[in-house]
């Protein structure tokens, strides 16, 4: 993945990373993008859709979208 917005960071910032409890269990739903920056990341190269299939939640299924960037993952 490039590091687009990190080289644009004028500090080195964490992401908090957001979990619900939702049917006696804990799961995973980042909200990092909305759909018109996802698509447009897509078309521009910045990650493919085998990176980061989905940005939609589905309630029940972990969402992390940076999985593959993540070490300890």
């Amino acid at each position: 993945m490039k590091v687009v917005a990190f080289n644009r960071m004028p500090t080195v910032s964490g992401h908090p990373c957001c979990e619900c409890y939702l049917s006696e269990q804990w799961t995973a739903c980042d909200a990092t993008f909305d759909e018109a920056y996802y698509k447009t990341k897509l078309r521009r190269g910045v990650f493919t859709e085998e990176q980061m299939p989905t940005i939609d939640w589905d309630g029940e299924t972990n969402l992390i979208p940076f999985k593959p960037w993540i070490k300890g993952l």
